[in-house]
């Protein structure tokens, strides 16, 4: 069963990192389609290579909703909060969530951008 409504949005939701997995599989069986983006890297040591899944946005996870039935998104466990301006979620354009899921797609390197550092 869906929970589709006109009035779903994409919103980014901060959570606890490494509950990923577990929140976006809740949240799926609650009925919300969710988009978690990772990526996967090779970490070189001295007797081997390993390849290892990442998270390409680490702390967020994005989730479709409607944001007058968001409750039972912000209670599922660790989900921290829903990012907003204030008290108004920040909705996510949809042109935004396609670019990124077209990237996962793609065979392109990804990896998350390195935040700026102050001064």
């Amino acid at each position: 069963m869906s929970l589709t409504s006109p009035d779903e949005r994409w919103y980014a939701l901060q959570i606890q990192p490494r509950l990923a997995t577990l929140i976006r599989d809740a949240l799926t069986e609650k009925g919300f389609e969710c988009l978690y983006a990772t990526y996967n890297t090779t970490r070189e040591w001295c007797d081997r290579s390993v390849v290892r899944e990442l998270p390409l946005f680490p702390g967020y996870l994005f989730a479709k909703f409607d944001t007058n039935r968001r409750w039972p998104v912000v209670v599922t466990p660790g989900v921290k909060n829903v990012v907003s301006f204030g008290r108004t979620p920040a909705a996510i354009p949809i042109e935004e969530i396609e670019s990124v899921q077209l990237a996962l797609r793609s065979s392109l390197p990804l990896q998350p951008h390195q935040a700026p550092t102050v001064g």
